[in-house]
């Protein structure tokens, strides 16, 4: 579980952005957190809204970022993609990025810190708490790097690591057992969602409902709760030469091959809709998934990792949640991670929106509503509404949409 991510100097958050799953004091809906002996009461989700261009995206996008580094190997002598400084100042426009993130796995609780630039990690290091006693794994600053006593390491690692290179991805690859359960975490429990990723979701998806029977009856009954009428989903995943695909530039494809991809997987979805007609054949009722609506195919890219995320306990983050979907569906997932019944891994729901109708405290406890506002310097931050210390009661949207709180755009009602 994510317990809580900061991030500064980082596209428009010039400042520290904290994100925090701890609950707060206040007694409402007890069903939105889960008591963990390792970092207490952890909110199962959390919604962030604001107007457009102001860094909702942006605060994802870092997160993604710090799971690359923690997962892949950086190229030689590259620069660190993920560096993306706040521009507008000229103290922080060449600072180093800093993150810093705790979060559960397998009952201890993580506390990993990062800085980089441009061209390489300056900091790093890492904290765990077996038992609940706090101890070092290693602590990096530029190329020395330095394990305590109960992580095991080889002494000459300092070498081993590239600058560009996370330690705790090194020290996994070197079979280090608490760098190996950090990667873990990131690799296989944080599940990041964003509307480009519906391809490759897909791919995942026809590759479970074609080796998991029980995945495949739970997304199909998904599906039919929330009223799309598809009674059976099939995919196959075929390999094709790339030469040989429709779509792709012809220029785009002569550089993918030149990149030594010869091949590239071709996914084929098709929906059998449960409906009525005269001397309909199952044939009939068979459509590709490219004659089905956009809404449909979002769902579909959603409802794969939603079911691992509450069955499992897994930490979903999905950007634009809300998009092209009804939003009584997107009301429904978001109430599946607040019922103990249906959430029975622990996962946890992270997501942005416009969706404002979603800003309800009938669904949300005050410390999991997050607003992102710009100032007049295009510096963004970060805040929920439980730092305003509102009343329980209080209808927080009527209050949002009067401006209370910020983080609402500004319309000029001049002439176009």
């Amino acid at each position: 579980m994510l317990v809580d991510f900061v991030v500064k100097n980082f596209g428009p958050f010039k400042d520290e952005a904290i994100l925090t799953m701890t609950a707060q004091s206040g007694s409402e809906h007890p069903d939105n957190y889960i008591v963990t002996k390792a970092a207490g009461k952890v909110l199962t989700s959390a919604a962030i809204f604001g107007p457009n261009a102001t860094g909702k995206t942006y605060l994802i996008e870092a997160l993604e970022y710090l799971k690359r580094m923690i997962i892949f190997p950086a190229l030689p002598k590259a620069p660190v993609y993920a560096y993306n400084p706040f521009r507008l100042s000229r103290e922080t426009k060449n600072a180093p990025t800093e993150m810093n993130i705790r979060f559960i796995s397998k009952n201890v609780l993580y506390d990993y810190h990062i800085s980089f630039n441009g061209q390489r990690i300056l900091t790093e290091g890492l904290l765990h708490y077996p038992n609940g006693k706090k101890a070092e794994v290693f602590n990096r600053s530029m190329d020395n790097i330095e394990f305590g006593r109960t992580a095991r390491a080889p002494a000459s690692i300092s070498k081993m690591v590239p600058p560009n290179t996370t330690c705790v991805l090194a020290a996994a690859q070197l079979n280090n057992e608490i760098c190996k359960n950090v990667h873990n975490w990131f690799f296989d429990e944080l599940m990041i969602v964003t509307t480009l990723d519906e391809g490759k979701i897909l791919e995942i998806f026809v590759n479970r409902i074609n080796t998991d029977k029980e995945f495949k009856e739970r997304a199909i009954n998904a599906m039919k709760i929330a009223d799309f009428a598809i009674a059976d989903v099939q995919g196959t995943i075929k390999k094709r030469k790339i030469q040989d695909m429709p779509g792709i530039p012809t220029q785009m494809k002569g550089l993918m091959m030149m990149a030594g991809n010869e091949e590239m997987n071709q996914t084929e979805i098709f929906l059998l809709h449960d409906i009525e007609g005269e001397g309909l054949t199952p044939e009939d009722k068979k459509f590709p998934i490219q004659l089905e609506s956009a809404g449909t195919v979002r769902f579909m890219s959603l409802i794969g990792p939603t079911l691992d995320s509450l069955t499992y306990g897994k930490t979903l983050v999905i950007d634009e949640f809300g998009q092209k979907i009804h939003s009584k569906l997107s009301r429904w997932i978001v109430d599946l991670f607040c019922d103990s019944r249906q959430n029975t891994g622990g996962g946890q729901l992270i997501f942005n929106t416009h969706s404002t109708h979603l800003m309800d405290q009938d669904i949300f406890r005050r410390d999991q509503i997050y607003l992102v506002n710009k100032n007049e310097k295009g510096e963004s931050e970060l805040f929920s509404i439980s730092d305003f210390g509102e009343r329980k009661d209080r209808v927080i949207l009527t209050s949002y949409l009067d401006g209370k709180y910020g983080a609402i755009p500004f319309i000029d009602e001049g002439p176009v």
